[in-house]
């Protein structure tokens, strides 16, 4: 018993420097989803109660230089909403498209240009995103540029 124990407490304790070890690969995203008349999506039965686990799809796109400049990066996500609409996410681990011009959001030169997110939903699931919104980002991931400055060295 004592064995197995300490095999999980190790195990545990390596588990936990690999976790905090690791470079910061996306951007937490937390929103609820509204429909066309500003109620939120819930998933609902066919008796229209409410239930958690609406999917709904989100697209989110980093665009450089003007809300309309060159695409950089460009994902969709299949997520589920809560009982209020509710959805969370991480921007970076979605279904990369081949539209934008980096394969991954930590190849983005974070700070070269004004950088804008552009994000879509499509509740129906059929293709058809609707804008909700373009906006500038107005922080820059600090994981994100660190990993593509040259002017931060070891000392």
């Amino acid at each position: 018993m004592r064995k197995t124990l300490i095999l999980l407490l190790t195990f545990f304790c390596l588990v936990t420097v690999g976790a905090n070890g690791q470079v910061a690969d996306g951007i937490s995203y937390q929103a609820v989803a509204l429909d066309e008349n500003g109620r939120e999506i819930a998933g609902q039965d066919i008796n229209g109660n409410i239930i958690s686990g609406k999917t709904i799809d989100v697209r989110f796109s980093v665009i450089s230089g003007t809300p309309e400049g060159e695409l950089l990066y460009k994902e969709a996500h299949s997520v589920n909403t809560d009982q209020f609409g509710l959805f969370s996410l991480v921007i970076g681990h979605g279904d990369v498209s081949p539209d934008g011009k980096y394969e991954k959001l930590t190849g983005i030169d974070w700070g070269a240009d004004k950088l804008y997110l552009k994000v879509e939903i499509d509740t129906r699931r059929t293709g058809n995103f609707k804008v909700m919104g373009i906006q500038q980002m107005m922080a820059v991931p600090f994981a994100f540029h660190a990993l593509n400055s040259t002017a931060m060295q070891a000392g």
